[in-house]
């Protein structure tokens, strides 16, 4: 019985030493979802204005870096959608410079099919899978770590 208390007051100990140092997760503060159609990488005026209105927020509001990450919906091979996915985030990406985002601010990933909006089975069209995701974040949301500075954290 001693054991299990000693455990239980180790494992408290260690999930708010792990707390502490972590923090809570960064969230996106703004974004926009951007939709294509099947086996395509190119959107229309929807696109176009959406891609501005991101552009927009960015410099009004002093986000500093964006993050584009393309998706695909279960239709066809993985590694094809892969790339699909990708040309879709470089669409975004390319649309976003075109209107004032600077480049180095940035950054492009795929998922291809692995993360879906809208679960479906293997070989299954969803328009709501075939996207790719703008997320914005505030310069300093993910500040590096200062190992000069002891670490600390409140005991319960």
């Amino acid at each position: 019985m001693m054991t299990i208390g000693m455990t239980r007051a180790a494992l408290f100990c260690a999930a708010a030493f792990a707390a502490a140092c972590a923090g809570p997760a960064p969230q996106p503060e703004a974004g926009a979802t951007f939709l294509f159609g099947f086996d395509r990488e190119s959107f229309g005026a929807e696109g176009v204005e959406m891609a501005s209105s991101v552009a927009r927020a960015q410099a009004r509001e002093g986000f500093g870096a964006v993050s584009v990450i393309g998706h695909a919906d279960a239709a066809g091979d993985a590694d094809a959608n892969d790339a699909l996915a990708l040309r879709r985030a470089e669409m975004v990406r390319r649309e976003l410079i075109a209107r004032g985002t600077p480049p180095q601010t940035l950054t492009v990933a795929t998922l291809g099919e692995r993360d879906p909006a809208v679960p479906t089975p293997d070989g299954v069209r969803e328009q709501a899978n075939r996207r790719a995701v703008a997320s914005l974040a505030t310069p300093g949301a993910f500040p590096p770590p200062d190992f000069d500075r002891p670490l600390s954290f409140p005991l319960p």
